[in-house]
C-alpha cells in the first residue's frame, strides 16, 4: 500500500476482504493460518520467487517451454539456481504471476508490476520547455524575477 501510495500515476490495489455474512471463508484457501505460508508467494523484487513454511519451495520455467512450475528445494537442493527472481518491471513474468491458480500454485502477493514513467504532467512540460528552447535558444525563466520581470509579462492599467 505504500508503494502504490507514493507512485506518481495509476496504481491497483486488489484486497482480498471477506464479507462475513454471505462469503465468510471465500479466500480461506490461501489466507487461513493453517495453509498462508505455502498457499502465498510474498514478492520482492531482485529477490527469488521462494515461498512455504520452510522457504523450501520455488517457481521456475518448466524446462523446454515457458510455464511456470513449483520446484521442492529439500528434494531437489541443485535447483535453487534454477529459481525465477521476481523483477516488477518485466511485464511478461507479471502476466505468468497473475495467471497462478491454487491450489497447485501459490497466490503471488506485493507489487507484481511495476512500470516507472514520468507522469503525463512531466512529458508535457518537458515538450514545452524542448520547445521553447528550440524557438529562442533559452529554455526560460530560472526563477520567480526572472519570470515576473521577463519579456513576457504584461500590466493591467
Amino acid at each position: 500500500l505504500k508503494q502504490a501510495r507514493a507512485h506518481r500515476g495509476t496504481a491497483l490495489v486488489e484486497i482480498f476482504q471477506n464479507c462475513i455474512v454471505y462469503n465468510p471463508d471465500v479466500f480461506a484457501g490461501f489466507t487461513d493460518r493453517s495453509v498462508a505460508d505455502d498457499a502465498q508467494l510474498h514478492l520482492v523484487h531482485g529477490e527469488p520467487l521462494i515461498f512455504g513454511r520452510n522457504k523450501d519451495r520455488g517457481l521456475r520455467l518448466k524446462p523446454g517451454s515457458l510455464r511456470l512450475e513449483v520446484v521442492d528445494l529439500a528434494a531437489e537442493p541443485a535447483s535453487a539456481g534454477s529459481l525465477l527472481v521476481h523483477d516488477e518491471q518485466d511485464p511478461v513474468l507479471a502476466n505468468m504471476l497473475v495467471a497462478l491458480e491454487p491450489p497447485h500454485f501459490p497466490v503471488a502477493m506485493g507489487v507484481i508490476y511495476c512500470q516507472p514513467r514520468d507522469t503525463y504532467e512531466a512529458e508535457v512540460a518537458r515538450e514545452r520547455q524542448a520547445a521553447a528552447k528550440a524557438q529562442t535558444g533559452k529554455t526560460g525563466p530560472r526563477n520567480l524575477e526572472q519570470l515576473l520581470h521577463g519579456p513576457t509579462t504584461w500590466q493591467v492599467t
